[in-house]
């Protein structure tokens, strides 16, 4: 009987201790999904709050223009985006309450059964007490060894009680962490509900606004058109220069490296087909360490936003007009510097026809050309470390916004930036 007890009390101690740990390993797994969705809001906040200052720069002309489209157009994708990770935080904590909720019935029915078990052994326990005493029960045995088994018989009880007393303790504190988990839970809930319905109201005022200066843009068409055809001529001006100073880098560097070969292996050369660039031992090394760094390269800013993205899309605010961007254009606040994204070579500083200067940086094959720079740090030849600061971001007048066209090059084909760049900023 003895056995049996303690063969029970130990499996329900077993149980409870495999609830704790499935319970936390839950909680862990959930925690960590609540942390991806907290830093994601987090970011998502630190972009528009990054936006309105942006629109509050823009509005400073008292009129409204393509620029201040684009970036309320931003900002009410991220508030949406933002809408969006609160509904799934919401829905992680009901996922959590209910995990919770399960586990509050299941410490509540271990708690009510080993109560039981406790309360039967104390009364057990009494009643023996009540009819016959220790000592006697001891001095009644008919031989040593009997006393000595009477004696651990006794033992063995007072330890079944103490366990099933510490048991239920551990299961009531248990209880209470987590009912106490349930209460934080629900308020946690209530204040994102709160969170969710206030974003929600922020979005409706953004959509009007973005709707007013649509429209009033809208009444100008003619004017916006030819702004925008403006801006795609300078947009081509500017591949084109960028093309010139690469093929002329190219050529130079073509011409250095014939000066170094005998007149027999150029000869040889020029009855052959036309060469591949070539780079030395040390730039294919740089080149493999770009490639390597796919995905985590650090951005030309330290803080922005991506308010054109690469490619061909429609325009905003002018419906069949199709802008395209061989880069990516980051919109910035006033003072913002721009930065290499990785070590290289800077090969030319120039004069762009979007405005400011250009600088091209080498890195192996790849190259990374920052627009619209004032006040430049670099010069040519000179080797360029990561995070390096190159220049001062300029304000454009006709852009009405502080804004650089960053892009990625390899030989002559542009490469998607973002595909480049780490994931947050």
């Amino acid at each position: 009987m003895i056995v049996f007890i303690q063969k029970f009390n130990n499996k329900c101690f077993l149980i409870l201790c495999i609830g704790i740990f499935n319970h936390a390993l839950a909680q862990h797994s959930s925690g960590t999904n609540k942390l991806q969705l907290e830093e994601r809001r987090s970011k998502l906040n630190a972009e528009i709050e990054l936006l309105n200052k942006q629109v509050q720069q823009i509005k400073k002309n008292k009129k409204h223009s393509l620029s201040e489209i684009v970036a309320l157009n931003i900002k009410i994708e991220k508030r949406n985006a933002l809408i969006q990770t609160i509904s799934q935080d919401i829905n992680q904590l009901n996922a959590d309450m209910d995990k919770n909720r399960a586990e509050e019935q299941r410490l509540t029915m271990h708690y009510k059964n080993i109560k039981s078990l406790y309360i039967q052994s104390v009364l057990r326990a009494q009643k023996d007490n009540y009819k016959f005493h220790f000592f006697l029960f001891l001095l009644n045995a008919e031989s040593f060894q009997q006393a000595l088994y009477r004696y651990k018989y006794i033992q063995q009880l007072a330890l079944i009680r103490h366990n099933q007393g510490e048991e239920l303790k551990r299961t009531k504190l248990q209880l209470n962490k987590t009912i106490a988990v349930i209460h934080t839970q629900l308020n946690e809930k209530a204040r994102l509900k709160s969170s969710e319905e206030h974003e929600k109201s922020k979005l409706n005022v953004e959509k009007n606004d973005k709707q007013m200066a649509v429209t009033e843009l809208q009444r100008k068409e003619k004017a916006v058109k030819k702004e925008l055809e403006q801006k795609r001529k300078t947009a081509i001006r500017l591949q084109s220069e960028i093309k010139r100073l690469i093929e002329r880098e190219m050529a130079k560097r073509q011409k250095t490296q014939e000066k170094s070969e005998s007149p027999a292996v150029l000869k040889s050369k020029t009855k052959q087909a036309p060469q591949r660039e070539i780079f030395d031992a040390q730039e294919q090394a740089l080149s493999k360490e770009f490639i390597s760094n796919k995905g985590i390269l650090p951005w030309p800013v330290e803080r922005g936003v991506v308010c054109e993205s690469y490619g061909t899309h429609e325009h905003p605010a002018i419906k069949g007009f199709m802008m395209t961007n061989n880069g990516i254009e980051l919109c910035v606040l006033e003072g913002t510097k721009a930065r290499a994204i990785f070590s290289g070579e800077v090969t030319s500083i120039a004069a762009s026809p979007s405005g400011g200067s250009l600088v091209i940086i080498r890195h192996g094959e790849y190259l990374s050309v920052y627009c619209n720079l004032d006040q430049i740090t670099v010069s040519v030849g000179q080797y360029i470390k990561p995070k390096q600061v190159l220049g001062n971001i300029l304000f454009s007048s006709h852009e009405n916004r502080y804004a650089m066209n960053f892009q990625i090059w390899k030989s002559q084909k542009t490469l998607n930036p973002e595909d480049w760049l780490r994931r947050n900023m």
